[in-house]
């Protein structure tokens, strides 16, 4: 994502601890005024030795007043509570950061559902539940984030290099003898731009380490780490992002670019051959003859940046394929994000980033990859997003185009917009909703037809009546239509596997063809038309 640089100068944590200092002072300072009457300031003392009324009606009061004002005293101290990873508590709090790893994996898991439903079939209803739910779920989800990142703190804090093992042989799960000197390595070339939170460090940090859970994740660590060299990732902060690249991008952009310039051409060429499918094109060039030649000229390139996003607002939708090539609305913690971003600074350090100025600017369809650099961060990559959200059993991610969600610029979702681009994307891609729809609207007049010559009694077959119930109504959106498919392929096989000596061959042959029908593809899909349509010509259906 490229956006303006936009820094703040004011720390929102420290102007908070300033408040809540400020507020201690005035609690804890409590001012005793004289507020006797003036007639009692100018008595002559008490010299007679007995007891003084208007001394002991004076003293009453004070004593009073005391009792009155330290409760109040008591109850808004707020005493400052450390923060210490040790030996007693570490394991535990290796427990507490996969704790909030596994929460924010469930409420991923929630939202994913909700944008399932609503790819299956875009309804009022299935728009308000996503609409009204998925802005509480990514901020439960930036609370566990915050919880991690506050771990990472106090391992940053430790300097007990076997207390920070444990740590992270427990939040990994597996021996980090080889990854802890690197992420040491991450911490101590990690510095602050002018004006930044801390926080954004610490969180930066907490990504990397939930990325490294992950074998696409710890390779791009692994990689990165091995390419920085004695450079530092300067963290930096967006009102949107997050993004990532080199420090000084005019100098050394150029320097981060592989040799071989895009051919044009080819990619048009490349593209009509796959009936111009993006998915296919994507992958002839994953599987083809695509080379990337590193620039000779890397070692001049200097520090990298990561600009964090600051308002923590961002909820990412993206578009992708599930296994059965439908397209699916989906979202994804945001460490995947952090962990496509630093794609880019290894893509850049390599010497293997596309050239800028071959972005598929004005060409149709291909517009939609944005440039060469990131379809292979995407798709291509050894440790793509593609790599890192099939294990985690995510769809995958079509172009770096097929994105929109929340963010501090887009507080709210468009029901019309996300229609729209689920639509679009199966458009670009195997565009199977139309053939679909049409064998759907095929079998819905076949099983509401006359079946009175074909039955012994003259009634529609039990398993025509269910059938045609499924299909009553149509869903409007690929993972729908193949879902109600699947239901009717149930159906036919259940019908047929139950004797009836009183089925026509037509019955028959109807349950038959739907049990076998393949709708994954153009090609079962035309195959399954032509079965229909002769099972309606021979049966005068």
């Amino acid at each position: 994502m490229e956006h303006s640089q936009d820094i703040t100068n004011r720390s929102k944590t420290q102007s908070v601890s300033d408040s809540l200092n400020k507020k201690t002072v005035q609690n804890m300072a409590i001012v005793l005024e004289d507020n006797r009457h003036a007639s009692l300031l100018q008595r002559k003392a008490n010299n007679t030795g007995l007891p003084d009324p208007q001394a002991d009606v004076m003293g009453a009061k004070m004593l009073s007043r005391q009792k009155t004002m330290r409760p109040k005293t008591a109850l808004n101290f707020r005493p400052v509570v450390q923060r210490v990873l040790n030996a007693q508590n570490v394991a535990a709090k290796g427990h507490q950061f996969l704790a909030a790893h596994e929460e924010e994996r469930q409420l991923i898991f929630k939202a994913n559902k909700l944008l399932q439903d609503f790819s299956e079939h875009d309804s009022p209803a299935t728009f308000h539940a996503v609409s009204s739910k998925l802005t509480s779920i990514r901020d439960a989800c930036y609370a566990q984030t915050n919880i991690q990142a506050d771990l990472v703190q106090e391992y940053v804090d430790i300097t007990d290099e076997a207390i920070r093992k444990t740590f992270l042989d427990t939040v990994l799960q597996k021996d980090s003898e080889a990854l802890k000197p690197l992420f040491n390595q991450l911490i101590n070339q990690t510095p602050l731009g002018d004006g930044v939170d801390a926080k954004y460090k610490k969180i930066f940090l907490s990504y990397v380490l939930q990325g490294m859970k992950f074998t696409a994740g710890e390779g791009r660590f692994k990689e990165l780490m091995q390419l920085l060299g004695d450079r530092n990732i300067e963290i930096n902060q967006l009102l949107i992002g997050p993004s990532a690249g080199l420090q000084n991008p005019e100098r050394d952009n150029p320097l981060g670019e592989k040799t071989e310039r895009r051919d044009k051409v080819a990619d048009a060429e490349l593209l009509a051959q796959h009936h111009n499918n993006l998915s296919e094109f994507i992958k002839a060039k994953a599987t083809g003859d695509y080379t990337r030649t590193a620039n000779p000229r890397t070692a001049e390139i200097g520090d990298a940046t990561v600009n964090m996003e600051r308002s923590q607002t961002l909820l990412p939708i993206y578009y992708g394929h599930t296994d059965t090539k439908d397209i699916q609305a989906f979202t994804s913690p945001m460490f995947a994000a952090n962990h496509h971003e630093l794609g880019h600074v290894v893509n850049k350090l390599k010497g293997m980033a596309g050239v800028s100025a071959d972005k598929y600017r004005g060409e149709p369809i291909l517009n939609q990859l944005t440039d060469e650099e990131e379809m292979h961060n995407i798709s291509i990559d050894q440790h793509s997003d593609k790599a890192l959200t099939d294990q985690m059993k995510l769809p995958e991610r079509i172009a770096h185009g097929a994105m929109g969600g929340l963010d501090a610029a887009s507080p709210a979702l468009d029901r019309e917009s996300m229609a729209t681009d689920l639509t679009k994307w199966d458009t670009l891609t195997y565009n199977l909703t139309p053939d679909r729809k049409k064998n759907l609207e095929l079998i819905k007049r076949i099983a509401d037809a006359n079946w009175s010559e074909h039955t012994k009694y003259g009634s529609k077959p039990s398993g025509v009546k269910k059938i045609m119930e499924k299909v009553t109504s149509i869903n409007n959106k690929g993972l729908g239509m193949k879902k109600q498919f699947e239901e009717v392929r149930k159906i036919a096989i259940a019908a047929a596997a139950e004797k009836s000596s009183n089925r026509s061959v037509h019955t028959s042959d109807f349950y038959t063809i739907l049990s076998q029908m393949n709708v994954d593809s153009s090609d079962g899909l035309t195959a399954l038309e032509g079965k229909l349509n002769t099972l309606v010509a021979n049966g005068k259906l």
